[in-house]
C-alpha cells in the first residue's frame, strides 16, 4: 500500500513523461500482483506474506482500501479520510484487463521475490479454499511462509459490522503466542510487533500440495522461551486424525496435514476461536527438522478443472505467472529504462576469454547510466558478458578503490548467459574488497569453475560507491595482474 500510494502521488505531480511511464508500468505490475492474490471471498490478500501485523485474521485497512479503489471489494466507511484520498483522487486507475484476473478460478500463481532459486512463492486459489507457500523465509521474524484461506460466512458489504473468520497458517512460535497477539515495541520506530522465530524454512508447492522442511538452529533452541512449530486452523467440528495425518473439513473443502518426520509427536488443541496442531522442538532433540506435507481439497477438484497434477507443474523461472503464463515480464519490459537496458545488454560485445583476459570496467552495461570513465562506480546492477573458450578453473581480479570500510563491498553474481536476470544463484555472494588511499588489485576469494560458453558477470551494490577501473581473469591462481 505504501508503494502504491507513493507512486500515485508521484504520478500526480511529476512532469517528465518518461518517468510517468515508468510509474504507470510499475503500478500495472503491482496491481497485477494484487489482483491475483486478492481473495474476494475473505476480503484479504492470500498467500505467503512477510512482516505481517495481523496473523489470525489477515485483514488490513490498507489492502481493503486498495481493493475498493480497484472495484474488487466494498468501501471501508471507517477508513482514514487522508488515506482514502491517496486512492480515490489518484490519476492512475488499474485497467479492466488487470482487475479481471481476480475473477479467474482456479488460478495457480507463481512469483519470484529475489534472485535466488528458493526466493519464490506459489498460490493455488479455488473459490472455496486457497493455499500459499514461500520457498524460503524472508527473515523478518513476523513472516507467514504458509497460509490457507477460506471464505467468510459473513458476506455483508458493511465492513464496520462484518465478522471476519480466522485464516489458517504456519507459525514458528518462540514465546507461546501462536496467534501473534502479544505485541511489543520493536525497531527504531517502536511499532508494536509480535516477533517470533526466524526458522530455517524450505518448501515447495505444486498447485494444491506443499512439502516443507522447518528446523531451528542451536542458538534459537538454546535461548528461546519455547520452540514450537504451530499450524493454526479455523475451527471446525469435522476433524479426522489417523496416526500422523490430520484432516480438517470445511464444507466441501479440506486441509490435510501429514507429519512426515518430527522428533516429538504433534498435539492437537482446541481453543475458543481456533484449532492448533503443535509440534514441539526440545533442546535435547537436537536439530532434527520437522517435515510435513499440506494438501488442500476443493469441491472444484482437479478432475473437474484444467489444472494439472502437482508433479506436472514446473517451478517458476519468470517474475509473476498465472497458470503457467508469464504476466509480469511483458509489463516490466515496457518500462523505458528497462527496455533500453535490455537492448544494450543484448547488443553488448562479450569479453573473449582464453587463458587470460583484461578489460576496462566502464565497458559494463548498467541499469542506469553511472560510469565515470575510466571508473565504474557500483551504484546499481552492472553487467559484463564473457565468452569462455574452454572449461577450466578461473580466478577473477578487480582493480578497485573504496574510501572506507563502509563503502567497500559488493555482491558478485555469475551465471550462464542463457539464465534470465531474475535467476542468478551461482556464486551469488558478498565480496568485501577492503579500503585504501589508492587503487589496488584484489582477487575474488573463490576459484570459479566455468564451462565453455557465454557467461554474465554482475556486480550489485552491497555498500555504495565501490569504484572499479579494470577486471582481469586468468587460469593461473598466483597470476596477480599488477604487471599486466
Amino acid at each position: 500500500a505504501v508503494a502504491i500510494d507513493s507512486l500515485q502521488l508521484a504520478l500526480r505531480y511529476i512532469q517528465n513523461e518518461e518517468t510517468k511511464q515508468c510509474i504507470r508500468k510499475t503500478l500495472d505490475y503491482l496491481y497485477t500482483d494484487f489482483s491475483l492474490h486478492w481473495y474476494r471471498k475473505g476480503l484479504r490478500l492470500a498467500g505467503a506474506q512477510s512482516r505481517t501485523y495481523q496473523y489470525q485474521i489477515g485483514v488490513s485497512a490498507h489492502t481493503t482500501r486498495l481493493a475498493a479503489f480497484a472495484g474488487l471489494g466494498p468501501i471501508d466507511r471507517q477508513a482514514k479520510y487522508a488515506a482514502m484520498l491517496n486512492s480515490f483522487r489518484a490519476v492512475y486507475q488499474p485497467p479492466k484487463s488487470i482487475t479481471d484476473l481476480n475473477q479467474i478460478y482456479p488460478r495457480y500463481v507463481q512469483r519470484r521475490w529475489g534472485s535466488k532459486a528458493e526466493q519464490s512463492a506459489a498460490l493455488m486459489m479455488y473459490e472455496d479454499i486457497a493455499l500459499g507457500t514461500a520457498g524460503t523465509g524472508y527473515g523478518s521474524r513476523h513472516d507467514m511462509p504458509l497460509t490457507v484461506d477460506l471464505p467468510d460466512d459473513d458476506t455483508t458489504e458493511d465492513l464496520t459490522h462484518r465478522h471476519f473468520l480466522p485464516r489458517c497458517y504456519f507459525i514458528a512460535d518462540g514465546r507461546s503466542d501462536p496467534y501473534g497477539i502479544k505485541k511489543e515495541p520493536a525497531g527504531k520506530a517502536g511499532h508494536p510487533k509480535a516477533l517470533h522465530l526466524d526458522a530455517l524454512w524450505s518448501a515447495a508447492q505444486r498447485t494444491f500440495e506443499t512439502v516443507a522442511d522447518v528446523s531451528y538452529p542451536p542458538e534459537i533452541r538454546q535461548t528461546a522461551e519455547s520452540v514450537q512449530s504451530v499450524f493454526v486452523l479455523r475451527k471446525t467440528d469435522s476433524v479426522q486424525a489417523e496416526q500422523d495425518t490430520f484432516i480438517f473439513r470445511y464444507n466441501k473443502a479440506a486441509v490435510i496435514i501429514r507429519i512426515l518426520e518430527s522428533a516429538e509427536p504433534p498435539v492437537l488443541t482446541t481453543d475458543e476461536s481456533a484449532l492448533r496442531l503443535t509440534v514441539p522442538h526440545r533442546k535435547e532433540d537436537g536439530d532434527k527438522p520437522l517435515r510435513f506435507s499440506l494438501r488442500i481439497e476443493s469441491q472444484h477438484s482437479p478432475e473437474r478443472t484444467n489444472m494439472p497434477e502437482p508433479a506436472d507443474v514446473p517451478m517458476p523461472v519468470g517474475v509473476l505467472s498465472l497458470n503457467g503464463r508469464e504476466l509480469a515480464r511483458p509489463i516490466l519490459e515496457e518500462i523505458p529504462f528497462v527496455k533500453r537496458f535490455a537492448e544494450e545488454l543484448r547488443n553488448a560485445p562479450a569479453v573473449k576469454i582464453t587463458d587470460t583476459a583484461i578489460w576496462q570496467a566502464d565497458s559494463a552495461v548498467s541499469t542506469l547510466p553511472c560510469s565515470a570513465p575510466p571508473c565504474m562506480p557500483i551504484r546499481q546492477q552492472v553487467h559484463w558478458k564473457m565468452q569462455v573458450d574452454r572449461a577450466d578453473t578461473y580466478y577473477l581480479w578487480c582493480y578497485v578503490w573504496a574510501k572506507d570500510n563502509e563503502h567497500d563491498s559488493v555482491f558478485m553474481q555469475l551465471a550462464e548467459e542463457r539464465q534470465p536476470l531474475s535467476f542468478m544463484e551461482r556464486w551469488n555472494t558478498a565480496w568485501h574488497l577492503g579500503s585504501g588511499v589508492q587503487y589496488r588489485w584484489v582477487c575474488f576469494p573463490q576459484p570459479l569453475k566455468l564451462s565453455a560458453g557465454a557467461w554474465r558477470l554482475t556486480f550489485l551494490p552491497r555498500e555504495t560507491d565501490v569504484c572499479i577501473k579494470h577486471l582481469y581473469i586468468t587460469t593461473q591462481p598466483q597470476d596477480c595482474p599488477v604487471q599486466q
